[in-house]
């Protein structure tokens, strides 16, 4: 009788433990735009926070304004795979409207072109 309630016990935290495990993250939301100020060709991609995203041929290379959603902060890469090597930038809600002029750390006024150079991002809820 000990044996099995030892078991039992066992059994139901193991149970706990991996509900626990499986919990679904949480969809973050991107606005991408091919042309400037959020016109031209857009689209809402919605993924899994911290997971990253690379673009699809309708947007890679060829995005001009990025919007993610309010309380999302995500890096943009120019590298597939969200490699920083080539390049990055990170940006939370309204975005940037104008990927040709985006705000970069340096000098009051400092920007870097990062249009049309985007291949993939990784959002998290922030």
């Amino acid at each position: 009788m000990k044996y099995f309630s030892i078991v039992a016990a066992f059994t139901s935290m193991v149970a706990i433990s991996s509900a626990a495990a499986v919990e679904k993250r949480a969809d973050v939301s991107v606005y991408l735009c091919n042309d400037r100020n959020f016109t031209g060709y857009c689209k809402v991609i919605k993924s899994p926070s911290g997971v990253c995203v690379p673009l699809a041929s309708d947007f890679d290379n060829l995005v001009s304004s990025v919007g993610p959603d309010p309380g999302v902060l995500c890096y943009f890469f120019v590298n597939a795979n969200c490699n920083s090597n080539g390049g990055a930038f990170h940006y939370g809600n309204p975005g940037v409207a104008d990927l040709s002029r985006t705000p970069v750390n340096g000098p009051a006024g400092s920007t870097r072109n990062y249009e049309d150079q985007i291949s993939s991002y990784q959002c998290f809820t922030s």
